[in-house]
């Protein structure tokens, strides 16, 4: 296995933690706890994934873990996490916009994609604007937006790992080169 393949499958191990994280926090405080440390312990380990792969922390790995860090020093200063779920619906759609017009390049535009990857994209990329439109829209789901946040970033860091497992030929890494 590659490196780049590792340090890829590492990355969607971390997701795969935050996504845990998420979903066992069952106070304000203490989820601010968890979610800030989870967060900056994802900024850290980004940061290091991106040096360690390109020498450099001006990735967009990095940027990435700038932000966790980021978001992560917030919530254990401010105790707001709840401003971060606000966000969550948006990040949602967007997130699951992008990764079905990705699935459908991928298919019909660059003809790269194999249908089974075609249709993993499809139906994770719909399960994300769904859950996001619920979010925004269904005050029960709105209850419960840190377990369904843990939910959808499990979700990510499985479609991760099963995008990465089915490069065989090392084209495609979720790290920036």
């Amino acid at each position: 296995m590659s490196k780049e393949k590792i340090i890829a499958l590492v990355e969607a191990g971390v997701l795969l933690v935050v996504g845990i994280l998420f979903c066992f926090g069952l106070a304000t405080d203490v989820l601010s706890v968890i979610v800030g440390a989870g967060l900056i312990i994802a900024g850290v380990v980004f940061l290091a994934i991106s040096f360690v792969g390109t020498k450099s922390l001006l990735t967009n790995v990095g940027f990435g873990g700038g932000l966790f860090l980021a978001l992560g020093i917030y919530c254990l200063v401010a105790k707001a996490v709840g401003i971060i779920f606000a966000f969550v619906p948006y990040l949602l759609i967007v997130g699951g916009s992008i990764i079905i017009l990705d699935g459908i390049f991928g298919k019909f535009v660059n003809k790269h994609d194999v249908l089974v990857v075609f249709i993993i994209k499809l139906v994770i990329g719909i399960a994300l604007v769904v859950i996001g439109i619920l979010l925004l829209t269904v005050p029960e789901f709105a209850q419960a937006v840190s377990i369904i946040f843990g939910i959808t970033i499990i979700l990510l860091a499985i479609y991760a790992i099963v995008m990465i497992l089915l490069d065989k030929d090392g084209v495609k890494t979720v790290t920036a080169k």
